[in-house]
């Protein structure tokens, strides 16, 4: 039903399955601007005109902020972030993500890409060049297309939601949202970045317009790019000190010193007191080859590693037994059905990954917090790193917020650009 006033709206139960229609299939959903909107309630679909040009009524997008706010508390969409994105003002309702239920349950999003209509090939292929080209294809072609989505919508939906599955959507979906609409001043134009969830391990990739920014070279000069949007500006770059090492910790009830864990592990590699430059190196390269590859019965001496490996012993038992286990923070089901070439250290890698990940968005959750009190912007997330487009009016304060808004020791690198970066801990 093509609908000219909000009020022929009717919704009967409060499981709205809601569709944004952007212009353009071309544009991040950041810049892009709305042309439809679908939703079913119930037996009842409707298409909302926003901007399109078949409608001689389109409606007025407050009026469809207002009735959402006042009519649903809570709504099923394919894509959280690009529904936040479209529909910013509506983030104080539950948005429940069809994909990430999906992902609960079968370790991969739902394929979509091919659920279309002749009517779209067509105009897609004729039109390829045109920047907006959902105002060209017929309204009726779009409500087809959506009421197939629908269906693929309502079957999912048949999975079971659980208060985990809710604490992803309204927490990390929602985060790495408000990380994609700061975007990043690359040549004084705001880019913007896409964090992808539905990875193996749980942890998100983050590549848009054929840019990784999750594996940013540094070394070739390629994040020289990136600079403060701000007149007195520069990029600030919150490190975690040895993060995964400090996860386990906590995991094993193991108390590692707030000083560097690779030079405290080291010691007890090479029997000293003191290490070297040298041996600080070698150190590091250890722990990641023991944490990652398995621990060798040479390191079995040290505690650390003891309690590792027991623990590693009881996950890979719990997996075995009931082919499952729940990650540590949101408790997310990772099934063996969906990991048939599980293997003890995979299972453990992933498991750490998944508390890195979970952990990071907590700790976001106290850095948003801090930056309602400032004009900085958080700009980049990665893995165990928080990069900001800092402006200098928030002086010292600020970096000693955020520093206490993330948890753990950490080590902190400013600079004009996202390359020329200097080590600046000892100043906060």
């Amino acid at each position: 039903m093509l609908i000219t006033k909000v009020n022929e709206i009717s919704l009967v139960d409060d499981n709205s399955i809601v569709i944004p229609i952007l212009s353009s299939n071309k544009l991040h959903p950041a810049k892009d601007e709305l042309c439809l909107l679908f939703i079913k309630n119930g037996s009842n679909e409707y298409m909302i005109p926003i901007n399109h040009p078949e409608s001689s009524h389109q409606i007025i997008l407050s009026e469809i902020i207002e009735f959402f706010i006042l009519k649903a508390q809570s709504i099923w969409v394919f894509d959280k972030k690009t529904f936040l994105h479209c529909l910013p003002e509506l983030y104080s309702l539950d948005i429940y993500d069809i994909n990430m239920l999906n992902y609960f349950d079968n370790n991969e999003a739902l394929d979509i890409d091919n659920i279309t209509t002749p009517a779209h090939s067509f105009y897609e292929n004729k039109y390829r060049n045109f920047s907006k080209i959902n105002r060209v294809i017929p309204i009726l072609k779009h409500q087809e297309k959506c009421s197939r989505l629908a269906e693929i919508a309502l079957k999912s939906r048949e999975l079971k939601v659980t208060n985990s599955f809710k604490a992803y959507c309204n927490a990390v979906l929602y985060n790495l949202y408000r990380i994609e609409k700061s975007g990043i001043n690359q040549a004084d134009i705001i880019k913007h970045t896409e964090y992808n969830l539905y990875t193996a391990a749980g942890r998100p990739s983050n590549r848009y317009g054929g840019t990784n920014y999750a594996a940013l070279n540094k070394d070739d000069g390629s994040r020289r790019q990136y600079w403060s949007r701000f007149k007195m500006g520069g990029m600030l770059e919150f490190d975690f000190d040895a993060y995964h090492l400090r996860l386990i910790a906590n995991l094993i009830d193991y108390k590692l010193p707030e000083t560097s864990v690779h030079e405290y592990l080291g010691k007890q590699y090479f029997g000293k007191d003191t290490l070297t430059k040298e041996e600080y190196g070698n150190a590091k390269e250890i722990s990641f080859k023991v944490l990652y590859g398995g621990i060798p019965k040479e390191f079995m001496n040290i505690e650390f590693f003891r309690k590792t490996i027991s623990f590693i012993n009881d996950l890979w038992l719990e997996w075995s037994s009931k082919k499952c286990i729940h990650t540590y923070l949101l408790k997310r089901p990772i099934y063996a059905k969906n990991h048939i070439e599980m293997n003890k250290q995979k299972l453990f890698n992933y498991y750490i990954q998944a508390y890195e990940t979970e952990q990071n968005i907590i700790i976001m959750n106290d850095i948003f917090k801090v930056l309602e009190g400032y004009n900085s912007k958080l700009v980049l997330y990665t893995y165990d790193s928080f990069l900001f487009d800092f402006n200098m009016k928030d002086g010292t304060n600020f970096m000693k917020d955020i520093k206490k808004a993330m948890k753990y020791p950490i080590k902190a690198q400013f600079g004009a650009n996202y390359d020329d970066m200097k080590d600046v801990s000892d100043k906060i």
